[in-house]
């Protein structure tokens, strides 16, 4: 039982064109019986014969020898029919008289059965394919024996003048045989033109294709390595390849839609391109990176990341650029797993691989430190954005891990010094003075690798439309390294209270807030005193200013509660005491507290209700935070 097609109708069964009648007719004389034939009025079912031989004498056979007799392939032979009329001057004349007789054919013919419409898909099949089976064919079997090189030139240079071919009878011819077929009873029985031209190709490629994918990658790998190569060839083939499997996978798309669709045709085993091309060159691919990867491990890792940043770059606009884009993809992707992860990890399923697949991502992070420490920007920069390329955040979240035990190395030593003086005596204030500038300076040093200080990015920020952003993973590492720090100096100590619950110890809390009341002190101080906004420090004593306290340290302390009770108490002296001598100063640190100390807001409250109270100003409103305070220079970032 047929199928039922739209409203219920039944559908057709699909007919095989190669099994059809072509109709026969006799030749035409010359150009001028041809034109004499054509002025008359005809029965265009009972002369179609004639029809089709005028289509091939004078249209098809000048198009065949033009490109047959082309310098770079010059294989016509000496008796091809086309010869004499290629030559002749009234080309135009010739295609547009025949466009409009199978227009008029294609009117009349429209309204009957499926054979009389397929009759011309099957002369199509018939003479494409013989075509391609003689001529070409032949000079393929020629230069067989000079290697799958020159054949690869050569079928990709055919091919690049059979879609000519093609795109020159769609517009002439196939556009109004499929227009015809839509609108006939056939539309479900017959395949439309550009199938049929494509699929006679197959036979030509199973033929010679075999041994075509090797000099493509041959010519892809020179490419890589930055040789001056023409890679038309190896388009030539892919776009072949997916016009095949189009052509078998949807044999009723008009070529305009077939030609936009090719390129972007889902990938699936048992296709031609996918079998024959696809697999073969991401194995290839992976083997190319493979080596180049081992190659790397010789280097610094410095060179190796500009050395695989260009890479990449030429991967993705010179490589991938030239086949379809779901191999283009792939192959960057494979390209990303050998140089950036590890042998053998696919980034296309996803996932985290351990340290001993990820040997490059080990190295890398490995040597992270000594980039850091030394200040290569541009190679921490380079890094950063090579891996956050990478599909998985996992691999960008280990850079960030490297990152943070760089901060934690720098700052373990100053927090080691402070607690082996306190396990013999107590600290006095040289020592907490050393251990609060030690992590000040700590801070500063992580902080100025994911802000943008004077105008000028640092190698962990994104650029936007409105500026630059730090990014929240690095951002979020420096913020847990430090907080280890302050952890780690307090975890002794047991933070006990007095009778007004301030803290008695020696806390991370209570050194800082010592230390930045002391720093607001010395800006008021008449020998010798700086401003707080400059960069400079402001106290020979001190190596570290204001804001660097303030982003640095005060943000991340363990225990806010204990800061801000220490913070309230310094205010309220240097309120009574007059000591505070820059307002603006003052109201910038209440704001920030305000906005980033949520979880004790009541003692930030205290903290303005003292300064309305005491300086008979208005309330301080939370519109500056931490880091906008110090990036400005308002706070003196960066010290000395």
């Amino acid at each position: 039982m047929a199928a039922a097609g739209i409203g219920g109708a039944p559908r057709a069964a699909r007919l095989d064109i190669t099994t059809l009648d072509v109709p026969d007719g006799e030749p035409f004389a010359d150009w001028a019986a041809y034109q004499d034939w054509a002025s008359k009025k005809h029965a265009w079912r009972s002369v179609a014969g004639r029809l089709m031989h005028g289509l091939r004498q004078f249209v098809l056979e000048p198009v065949l020898f033009r490109w047959l007799s082309d310098p770079d392939l010059d294989c016509a032979p000496r008796d091809h029919p086309g010869a004499e009329l290629a030559a002749a001057s009234n080309a135009n004349e010739r295609s547009v008289l025949t466009a409009r007789l199978v227009a008029d054919a294609v009117d009349t013919l429209c309204d009957v059965n499926a054979q009389a419409l397929g009759a011309f898909l099957a002369w199509l099949h018939r003479e494409l394919r013989a075509h391609l089976r003689g001529p070409v064919a032949a000079d393929l079997r020629h230069h067989a024996a000079s290697g799958p090189a020159v054949v690869l030139e050569r079928l990709a240079a055919h091919w690049a003048y059979y879609q000519k071919t093609v795109k020159l009878f769609a517009c002439q011819v196939f556009e109004k045989l499929d227009g015809g077929i839509n609108l006939s009873n056939a539309q479900d029985a017959l395949p439309r033109t550009s199938g049929v031209a494509f699929q006679c190709f197959t036979e030509l490629f199973t033929e010679f294709g075999g041994g075509l994918v090797e000099p493509c990658t041959e010519l892809m790998n020179r490419k890589r390595d930055g040789a001056e190569c023409d890679l038309s060839p190896v388009r030539n083939v892919a776009d072949m390849l997916l016009c095949i499997s189009m052509a078998n996978k949807d044999s009723t798309t008009t070529y305009n839609k077939f030609m936009g669709r090719s390129r972007r045709i889902d990938m699936c085993e048992g296709m031609a391109y996918f079998d024959h091309f696809h697999l073969a060159v991401l194995d290839a691919t992976r083997l190319y990176f493979r080596r180049r990867a081992a190659h790397q491990a010789t280097i610094s890792v410095g060179e190796q990341m500009a050395e695989v940043s260009e890479l990449l770059q030429r991967e993705r606009q010179e490589i991938g650029a030239w086949v379809h884009q779901h191999t283009g993809q792939s192959m960057l992707r494979i390209a990303q797993a050998e140089m950036l992860v590890g042998q053998g990890v696919d980034l296309q399923r996803g996932g985290v691989v351990g340290e001993a697949e990820a040997t490059v991502l080990v190295r890398v992070c490995a040597n992270l430190a000594g980039l850091l420490r030394d200040g290569h920007t541009e190679h921490v920069r380079r890094i950063y954005r090579l891996y956050k390329e990478l599909p998985a955040i996992d691999y960008l979240r280990r850079v960030a891990a490297a990152f943070r035990e760089y901060v934690m190395a720098v700052g373990t030593p100053v927090v080691d010094d402070y607690n082996a003086f306190r396990a013999e005596k107590d600290p006095g204030k040289a020592e907490e003075t050393a251990w609060v500038d030690g992590l000040a300076r700590t801070s500063r040093e992580a902080y100025r690798w994911v802000s943008t200080q004077e105008g000028a990015p640092g190698a962990f920020c994104d650029s936007t439309p409105t500026g630059h952003v730090s990014n929240k993973l690095f951002e979020s590492a420096m913020d847990a390294a430090i907080e280890d720090l302050l952890v780690e100096t307090n975890k002794s100590l047991a933070p006990a209270r007095g009778r007004r619950g301030k803290p008695t110890e020696a806390t991370a809390e209570r050194m800082i807030a010592v230390m930045l009341d002391r720093l607001l002190r010395a800006t008021g101080s008449k020998a010798g005193a700086r401003v707080v906004g400059s960069r400079a420090p402001v106290g020979p004593d001190f190596e570290y200013t204001v804001g660097d306290l303030l982003v640095g340290l005060v943000k991340r302390v363990p225990d806010k509660a204990a800061f801000m009770e220490w913070f309230r108490t310094h205010l309220g002296e240097r309120l009574l005491n007059d000591a505070v001598h820059w307002d603006d100063q003052e109201k910038t640190l209440l704001s920030a507290l305000k906005r980033d100390f949520s979880g004790c807001l009541d003692l930030v409250n205290k903290c303005l209700k003292m300064w309305q109270d005491l300086k008979g100003t208005a309330g301080v409103e939370a519109t500056a935070n931490y880091d906008a305070y110090y990036s400005s220079g308002a706070g003196g970032a960066g010290g000395a």
